[in-house]
């Protein structure tokens, strides 16, 4: 079990090293995760977003939803796409989309002290 994504909570979780940290090093939190990534076109975005409300990656100074060309960049919760990927398939499956894992740095400024 050495995958990132077969445990969701350790993935969203600061880096074990900054815990009881008495002088704080915002570099030490630094941490390469990866993300599932819906993309949708701008057309479909509402229909989608009233699906995948309930699965988007919320975390401190990060947009779930992110513009790029004509197409809208959906963040997901690792734990809660795993769990319900089959619902989002069946749910979303009138819809062009596209899912694929992005790899997304976390900072100091993305957990809450």
């Amino acid at each position: 079990m050495s995958s990132d994504k077969s445990n969701p909570t350790d993935v969203l979780a600061p880096p074990v090293k900054v815990h009881g940290m008495t002088i704080l090093d915002r570099d030490a939190f630094k941490k390469e995760i990866q993300i599932p990534t819906l993309f949708v076109s701008v057309e479909k975005m509402k229909l989608a977003l009233k699906v995948v409300k309930p699965y988007l990656l919320k975390m401190r100074n990060l947009q779930p939803v992110q513009e790029e060309g004509n197409q809208r960049k959906i963040f997901l919760h690792p734990g809660l796409f795993n769990e319900k990927m089959a619902h989002l398939e069946q749910t979303l499956k009138d819809l062009p989309f596209n899912v694929s894992w992005t790899s997304m740095q976390l900072g100091y400024e993305n957990w809450t002290p």
